[in-house]
């Protein structure tokens, strides 16, 4: 997630309630992060996934305004964020036919917020296509260590989707040290669209998020929290995502 982007939509979407934003990156300990954020006795808490289900109530239980609303998630054609990044990811590998589909983690990060439930998505996704369970590797950001993961997998076509696209950027060096052929031998998708997709060549097909429409429905959520308006309906995640073609799939 390109979080200087996200910030900056807030802050913009938030001018008419009058709210500064406050920037609060959380701990390991999540419910450090909920004492820190209580202490700041905030109007409302624009959470990005970072908070367990049972912290977000402990905000709520104290009055704070918690968005998006832990009963109404941000929704893309139904499914939830991570299900559905997971979901396009695999629907674009499949445009190269059968192949191991692999999901590419950010190694040593523990304290990533996203990588399990991104690593879930994959498994549901392949499972609702009827194909092999995803396997998995852990992918440092150098090409000595990246290659090395690429090489457990031996000739076998896979199609890898990454945890975003510095990760992406990773195989797709190591793809060209090992002299694998990219994307018929492997295909690659990354997460963000971001400046390093755009630049890589060749240019990383990538899913991109448009922060302005968590944006909106945050707010509209928040408004309907305080009393000022009806909650808005899950439409209007639907278009949250798009998979941005380049030539690695």
């Amino acid at each position: 997630m390109r979080l200087q982007e996200t910030i900056e939509t807030l802050t913009r979407s938030l001018t008419g309630p009058d709210a500064n934003v406050v920037l609060r990156i959380a701990d390991e300990d999540a419910g450090s992060t909920v004492s820190a954020l209580l202490k700041l006795q905030p109007l409302a808490v624009v959470e990005l996934g970072a908070l367990p289900t049972k912290h977000k109530a402990l905000l709520q239980s104290h009055g704070v305004a918690v968005v998006p609303d832990i009963e109404h998630p941000v929704r893309y054609h139904g499914m939830t964020i991570d299900v559905a990044i997971g979901d396009l990811q695999v629907q674009e590998l499949g445009g190269r036919g059968d192949r191991q589909i692999v999901y590419a983690a950010l190694h040593g990060d523990k304290n990533d917020a996203y990588g399990a439930g991104r690593w879930t998505a994959l498994e549901g996704a392949c499972s609702r296509r009827g194909l092999a369970a995803p396997l998995r590797m852990d992918v440092p950001l150098d090409v000595d260590g990246a290659a090395e993961q690429i090489k457990k997998f031996g000739r076998v076509p896979l199609g890898i989707a990454a945890y975003n696209d510095e990760v992406a950027a990773a195989v797709l060096s190591a793809c060209t040290r090992l002299g694998k052929s990219v994307p018929e031998d492997i295909s690659v998708i990354g997460v963000d669209n971001s400046q390093i997709a755009r630049l890589w060549v060749p240019r990383i097909t990538s899913v991109e998020a448009d922060m302005s429409v968590f944006a909106n429905v945050a707010l509209g959520q928040l408004r309907a929290q305080l009393g000022g308006s009806e909650m808005p309906g899950p439409e209007m995640g639907n278009g949250m995502l798009r998979v941005v073609p380049g030539l690695t799939t």
